[in-house]
């Protein structure tokens, strides 16, 4: 067990296959340039050393934790002795100021008809949520909604009590971050949404029982279950020598050309016009705790990452600026792009823009694969493709 996180765009169905065409590619560093949940790195422990990139601050601090961290988190049991005192204080704190939306949030998970949950909802939502005085981020902006005000006030109580134990020494910066990643490994788990943040579900009387149950689990128990099975990848020596960091891709190739370390990057770009930053935004939050104006129905920050790899007139360029990119490094290029993906709907094929470029591109594999379509947003939740492997050498 190495802790795993799923989520959109993993590549842990298709890693192994991945890295059995990085093994043969110029030996050297192993650069993940889009690397999310790090599942094509954690398929290469103990093989090659890894530098996990990615422009989301959770998926760096979970590249970060798994990949470099040579020692791993705190025990749990450790974790919920320190940081209980702080917790309860701060949700006493916010469920004395928030007394009669709190009675009716506690009732929701009992609710056994829609017409009394939607009675105790709509009573929480016409209530002023105050958070003076405590760590209230996510109770004061996502209450009700992706969790409900008592699970909000958990994860505010758990980043207070994160942050304090930091401040005073308590725990190593390192153990913060690994309590953070298993606090956002909790919200996923817990948040009332159909598996991803890009928006929450609205209850009704179909989804009652979903909704009811989600917001019944406690974030604070998830938390330190969470803790407990997220663990780092390979051995601490071969972590001590990764490396992990936070830019969009375009921007870190262009700092490492013609580095000696990088043997092979591997891209796995996006490849659909839904930008990937509205699925992270609850996360995005979670790390930077910055307490932000939200707009829209999925309650989305104002500063949200745009890529040109999920816009149809930007698609083409952005494809053949990254190829040229990684070339200009020196290492061999191994990418995965869906049949189905945005370049071939302008097209163009992932194949004819190597070529363009390199000596010696070839597609290596088709592997029949099943898409996420992002919620079922446009028709099935899943779509049938083939995910293409290409390696490019020069």
């Amino acid at each position: 067990m190495t802790g795993r996180i799923s989520y959109m765009g993993t590549k842990h169905d298709l890693a192994d296959r991945v890295a059995q065409v990085i093994a043969d590619c110029r030996p050297g560093r192993l650069l993940d340039a889009f690397a999310g949940m790090g599942a094509v790195a954690e398929a290469h422990a103990g093989k090659r050393q890894v530098w996990t990139n990615d422009v989301q601050h959770f998926a760096y601090l979970a590249g970060r934790c798994r990949f470099t961290d040579p020692i791993g988190p705190m025990p749990a049991s450790k974790m919920r002795k320190l940081a209980t005192p702080v917790y309860r204080q701060n949700m006493a704190c916010l469920r004395e100021q928030n007394r009669i939306a709190w009675k009716a949030a506690v009732k929701l998970p009992a609710a056994v008809t829609f017409d009394e949950f939607d009675h105790l909802y709509q009573k929480i939502s016409a209530q002023e949520i105050n958070r003076k005085d405590a760590y209230g981020c996510f109770t004061g902006i996502y209450a009700n909604t992706y969790f409900s005000l008592t699970q909000c006030a958990e994860i505010d109580s758990i980043r207070c009590a994160l942050d304090a134990l930091r401040g005073r020494g308590e725990v190593t910066p390192a153990q913060f971050d690994w309590g953070l990643l298993a606090l956002g490994h909790a919200a996923l788990r817990l948040a009332n949404t159909t598996g991803h943040f890009a928006q929450y579900l609205r209850p009704s009387a179909k989804n009652l029982k979903r909704v009811t149950h989600q917001f019944g689990r406690s974030i604070f128990d998830q938390w330190l279950a969470s803790l407990g099975s997220l663990l780092p990848s390979g051995t601490p020596d071969w972590r001590r020598d990764n490396l992990a960091s936070r830019s969009d891709c375009d921007s870190l190739l262009r700092t490492i050309r013609q580095s000696g370390d990088v043997g092979v990057v591997y891209c796995d770009p996006p490849y659909t016009d839904d930008q990937y930053s509205r699925f992270y935004h609850i996360w995005e939050t979670l790390v930077l705790y910055d307490y932000p104006v939200v707009t829209g129905v999925g309650l989305y920050r104002p500063d949200r990452f745009t890529t040109d790899f999920s816009l149809r007139s930007k698609v083409a360029d952005a494809f053949k600026a990254l190829v040229e990119e990684v070339a200009s490094t020196g290492a061999d290029l191994v990418l995965s792009y869906p049949s189905n993906g945005l370049l071939h709907d302008v097209g163009l094929s992932p194949l004819e823009v190597l070529k363009g470029t390199y000596s010696k591109a070839e597609l290596v594999t088709e592997i029949q694969h099943s898409h996420s379509t992002m919620g079922a947003s446009k028709g099935q939740a899943t779509a049938a493709v083939a995910e293409c492997i290409y390696l490019a050498r020069a």
